[in-house]
């Protein structure tokens, strides 16, 4: 009979492909913080994490969807998007005294030229100090999306208008693909973060009509207990006085038998 367990079951995170930790303990060895970058089909999210003992510790974040601020208009899942969301993490973290890290692009397989070595990229010229060799970035030409302008002027009108739509109702000119990206880019680099705070959004006409209500429905369930409470207080009120009076007949009834005793 076998005496010790021939197969050990992994960590969740390991069972459902989400983590590697192998690779993990190999960069929290470095003793660095970690520019983590992950890439849906939509976004890129770049990441300074350091870590914590109860969790990791996020010291700054970019996501592509704040390249609005600074006139990027296109879509926010490409090269030049994954550059510029780089470019404004480093400076997130430069504000914040923080001047080296290491790479960490998960379980994704590494590729020269794609997305999170374009984040990378935008990272280092940041002012970060990362370990990287320059073969893996993306050429600049791609970094500034001329790439993506010379596949759009080739395109008909009528082809144009079919595969991005989107472009085409907000009248985005191929054109301006490069000039939009050095805007954006210069805005960054002269931004600041440091103590910036999160505006509280705002509350829309649903969300309030349904506080006010809850308040009413409260306030209701008040008034009922209130007047709950009075009514006891009131019936308990009545329940002594015809107490005293009782006692009082009581007291007269016996002083009346007592005389007639003597």
């Amino acid at each position: 009979m076998a005496k010790n367990a021939t197969f050990e079951v992994k960590f969740r995170r390991r069972r459902k492909g989400k983590t590697d930790y192998k690779k993990r303990m190999a960069l929290l060895k470095s003793g660095k913080p970690r520019l983590v970058v992950r890439k849906s089909n939509l976004n890129v999210l770049a990441q300074i994490i350091v870590f914590g003992q109860k969790g990791d510790i996020v010291k700054a974040s970019a996501h592509s969807n704040e390249l609005k601020k600074y006139g990027w208009r296109m879509h926010k899942g490409n090269i030049p998007s994954a550059y510029l969301t780089g470019l404004l993490a480093g400076r997130k973290a430069k504000q914040k005294k923080i001047e080296e890290a290491i790479l960490d692009i998960g379980i994704v397989t590494p590729v020269h030229g794609s997305v999170p070595f374009a984040v990378l990229k935008g990272a280092i010229d940041a002012g970060l100090n990362i370990a990287h060799e320059a073969s893996a970035f993306p050429s600049e030409e791609r970094i500034r999306g001329e790439h993506i302008k010379k596949y759009l002027e080739s395109l008909s009108k009528e082809k144009y208008a079919k595969m991005f739509s989107e472009y085409a109702k907000e009248n985005i000119e191929p054109a301006k693909i490069t000039e939009w990206f050095e805007q954006a880019r210069k805005k960054i680099n002269e931004a600041t973060f440091e103590g910036e705070k999160e505006k509280p959004k705002e509350k829309t006409e649903k969300v309030k009509e349904k506080e006010e209500e809850k308040t009413k429905k409260h306030e209701v369930k008040e008034k009922k207990k209130i007047a709950e409470e009075a009514k006891e207080n009131k019936i308990e009120k009545k329940g002594i006085e015809e107490n005293k009076e009782k006692e009082k007949q009581v007291e007269k009834r016996m002083e009346k038998f007592k005389g007639r005793v003597k």
